[in-house]
Formats: structure tokens, C-alpha cells, sequence
């Protein structure tokens, strides 16, 4: 497989508490034994805005073309995220962020298949603090779900996680 990727990248902070990050350009992808080549736009954005010095809100939207972990597929994907930060009494972090998208699963040959799509959507919050001066404890819960047009790729799963830091 032969690829370009001509892409152009823009950091712009459009005021003290708003900035913005982007990039955007095309993949050109020829596989062996294909005579033509596709042709995929891909972009990445993000959108800061910190409210106080202890509160911060991102938004985000993604579209890429990569290999899939199968053989013949290229895989599709875009999503879009939403996060906030806050601290809160002056000792705890806390965070929360929700990303949502989709992916295609495109076959790179003639194939007799009809090409997977999946949904996924994300959920996760966290809330940490600074213990014994070197150490950090976070508690964390994430909500994962995938919904695909071939079964067995759905899946949904919840964890919770616990963890203690601590360095030398």
C-alpha cells in the first residue's frame, strides 16, 4: 500500500480564556492489486474555554482513516467529546467528559461482505486528591457501549477503578 497525507495544522489562542486547536487534511491510499486510489478527508478540533483559574470545558471532533486489525479494511472513525474539569474546595480534582461516534469498517478489495458500522458512546467521571504530600488517590467510574450491525462486536461494559499514587 502506497499513502500521502498532505494536512495543515492551526493553534490559535483567540483570547486569554478561549483557544483553539485544528488540523485538517487528505489521505490518499493505494493498495496493491486496486487500480484506483481513495481518497479520505480527516480532521481534528478542539475548542478550550477556562472558565475560572479552577474550571475548564473542551469540545472536540475527530474523523480519521486508518488499517483495520483485519485483513482487507480500512476503518473510518468520528467522534465528538465534550469535558469539564473543575477543582473543588481547594483540595479535589474532578472531571467528567462524554464521547460519542461512529466507525465504518470498508473493505480495500472486492469482497462479498457488507461492510461493519458501530456506534460507541463513552462516559466516565473522576475525582482525585493529594494525599501524605507525595501521593495522589482518584476514584473513577467510565460507562463504555458499542452497538454494531454485526453482533458480535456490541458490547457494554462499566467499570469503577481505585488507585493510589505515591512517589519517591
Amino acid at each position: 500500500m502506497t499513502y500521502s497525507e498532505p494536512y495543515m495544522h492551526v493553534t490559535w489562542a483567540m483570547a486569554q480564556k478561549l483557544s483553539f486547536q485544528g488540523q485538517v487534511g487528505s489521505e490518499r491510499r493505494k493498495t496493491r492489486g486496486e487500480e484506483t486510489s481513495r481518497e479520505n478527508t480527516a480532521y481534528s478540533a478542539s475548542l478550550g474555554y477556562q472558565m475560572f483559574p479552577t474550571t475548564s470545558v473542551g469540545l472536540s471532533a475527530n474523523r480519521n482513516v486508518s488499517a483495520s486489525y483485519f485483513a482487507n479494511q480500512i476503518s473510518v472513525s468520528e467522534s465528538q467529546s465534550l469535558s469539564v474539569q473543575q477543582r473543588m474546595f481547594t483540595r479535589f480534582f474532578g472531571s467528567a467528559s462524554f464521547t460519542q461516534g461512529r466507525s465504518q469498517y470498508l473493505p480495500t478489495v472486492n469482497v462479498l461482505f457488507e461492510p461493519r458500522n458501530d456506534r460507541f458512546e463513552s462516559f466516565s467521571v473522576s475525582l482525585a486528591t493529594s494525599v501524605l504530600k507525595r501521593g495522589n488517590l482518584e476514584l473513577s467510574f467510565s460507562r463504555n457501549r458499542n452497538l454494531s450491525n454485526s453482533r458480535i462486536f456490541a458490547f457494554s461494559t462499566r467499570q469503577i477503578s481505585f488507585s493510589f499514587l505515591y512517589g519517591f
